[in-house]
């Protein structure tokens, strides 16, 4: 893992979740990583590094990635109306992709 994917983990394993719209983590990865950004009038300045570090880490499946929609008084104000939110990507150990039953695989019962 490089510098900012490790950041990127470290943040979300305090604060769950995040988007290019959270304001705290956008300025604290633009702090940490010297990146270029634009000022937005409200909320988080918009600085594309962020976003292609999420994007580039759901690919590599380090994160999970869903949509939130955005409530209606954000729309004309240089909001979208909807974003990805991420997540840490947690294996999950509930499901087993065996599916041979105990006599197939060579157990006895």
């Amino acid at each position: 893992m490089n510098d900012k994917e490790t950041f990127v983990i470290e943040y979300l394993k305090e604060h769950q979740f995040t988007d290019v719209l959270d304001a705290e983590f956008v300025l604290a990865f633009a702090n940490r990583f010297n990146c270029k950004g634009s000022r937005m009038s409200i909320g988080a300045p918009r600085v594309p590094l962020v976003g292609k570090t999420l994007s580039a880490m759901f690919k590599k499946g380090l994160l999970t990635r869903s949509i939130s929609g955005l409530d209606a008084y954000a729309g004309g104000y240089g909001f979208p109306k909807w974003v990805y939110t991420y997540a840490i990507k947690m294996p999950n150990k509930g499901l087993h992709t065996d599916t041979a039953t105990p006599t197939e695989a060579g157990e006895s019962s």
